[in-house]
């Protein structure tokens, strides 16, 4: 053999191995990506999961705190759409290797008894209390179903776990035993889940813009520079936009960010990079330092509804009040540092939609009527007269009664005056931080 032939096959051999090596790379590189599709796809599924079982625990709530067919109809959907949504989101998780019948079945079954119980309803054959001891207890195991999720969520989460990378045959693995536990727990199934209230549910109208003229620059100016309590040299117009078809001019120190309606020249909502160190001041002066701020703004006759902490900030919705009645679509919310009580953000997004004159009336003839459609397995607490937002920009005056239900969870009925039907049902989720409500 020549030495020509040599070098050509040494130089074929060293070309095709070096192809074989990219190949491979390749094929690695493809199935590292594949591989982390899959564990995207599985994190996501179980992220699904817990929140669809969320869902379906506080629609179960709700259902238990029902005293009405129209209202039960309208819970009773929700509990079938979050258990469907649970089920799919369960269906996507690699659990093949281990049995999760009961578990499934406990979601499926919940579904299916809602659907029933909304098309008995729906016929007008639901009689009240009927299945009041059946929802109880699934609205009981699906909170427990809720923490354990929550519980193997957080562990997933703090061990970095990769769950498509989890296998049975490894034997102990903290994952699997925690659906192990899991799914005892359910081996026993019986025959048969913000803010303050409405706080997202503010379309609007717009009324209190109507018929306004137009601000110029130099008012805008000084009104991002009262409000903030800051010097108006130092403001300036960054840009103009429009929200919800309102135009806002957008004007800034810096510091802070204020959206100005170009209409009027209302402060539609203030962003700061303020930070707090520390929590000095307590939460009960704090409200009051927010109601403070809001009173020197033009905003008056405001009751303070719920309230949240986050770190060294305290964030209060506050309502307007009409005559004694509670008016939810007037809403502002406000954060103020808890380390000297001062403005950090600001949203009256609520309240220049919504608010408006209002003839509103006399709903008490039917107060006592309205209070024995409450489900007597509540307590009532407390009584108002409330506006509540509907369906697109509509809104309603509504009893309200605030009431404990029987484990200590507080909820919130509204009840149509007319009708004597239950118009909305919310949960009240209360924590050493403040309130939210689902």
């Amino acid at each position: 053999m020549s030495r020509r032939v040599i070098v050509r096959a040494i130089a074929f051999l060293a070309f095709a191995f070096s192809v074989l090596i990219a190949m491979s790379v390749q094929n690695m590189r493809r199935a590292s990506r594949y591989e982390q599709v899959i564990s995207d796809g599985y994190s996501y599924a179980f992220a699904e999961l817990l929140a669809g079982i969320t869902k379906l625990d506080y629609a179960l709530e709700k259902c238990s705190c029902s005293n009405d067919a129209a209202m039960l109809v309208s819970l009773c959907g929700e509990v079938f759409r979050e258990a469907e949504n649970s089920s799919r989101a369960l269906s996507r998780l690699p659990v093949s290797e281990l049995s999760l019948e009961n578990t499934t079945k406990f979601i499926s079954r919940t579904g299916d008894y809602a659907y029933y119980l909304m098309k008995k309803a729906a016929r007008g054959e639901f009689e009240s209390g009927e299945a009041t001891a059946e929802i109880a207890d699934l609205a009981k195991r699906a909170d427990s179903l809720m923490y354990e999720l929550q519980s193997i969520s957080a562990r997933v989460n703090e061990e970095g776990a990769d769950l498509a990378k989890i296998k049975l045959s490894e034997g102990g693995d903290a994952f699997f035993e925690d659906i192990r536990l899991l799914e005892r727990e359910f081996s026993e199934y019986p025959v048969l889940i913000y803010d303050g209230p409405f706080s997202d549910e503010t379309e609007g109208t717009k009324e209190l813009l109507s018929g306004l003229d137009a601000v110029s620059d130099e008012d805008l100016l000084k009104t991002a520079a009262e409000f903030v309590n800051a010097k108006k040299e130092g403001f300036s117009i960054e840009e103009a936009h429009v929200e919800d078809g309102i135009e806002l001019v957008t004007v800034t120190d810096g510091a802070y960010y204020v959206d100005i309606t170009r209409l009027g020249g209302k402060v539609f909502r203030v962003i700061s990079s303020k930070t707090a160190e520390n929590s000095s001041v307590p939460i009960e002066v704090a409200v009051e330092k927010g109601k403070e701020i809001l009173g020197k703004n033009g905003y008056t006759d405001m009751v303070q509804t719920y309230y949240m902490r986050y770190g060294n900030t305290l964030t209060v919705n506050f309502a307007a009040t009409s005559k004694g009645v509670t008016v939810y679509p007037d809403l502002v919310k406000i954060t103020v540092s808890l380390e000297d009580g001062s403005l950090v953000n600001f949203d009256a997004a609520g309240y220049i939609k919504n608010h408006k004159k209002r003839d509103t009336e006399d709903i008490s003839k039917t107060r006592d009527e309205a209070k024995k459609r409450v489900s007597e397995e509540l307590q009532i607490l407390a009584y108002s007269p409330a506006i509540i937002p509907t369906d697109g920009t509509g809104e309603l005056l509504t009893h309200e009664f605030i009431c404990r239900m029987r484990d200590g969870t507080h909820c919130i009925v509204y009840i149509n005056p007319h009708t004597l039907h239950e118009e909305r049902i919310l949960i009240l989720i209360e924590s050493d931080n403040g309130t939210l409500v689902m």
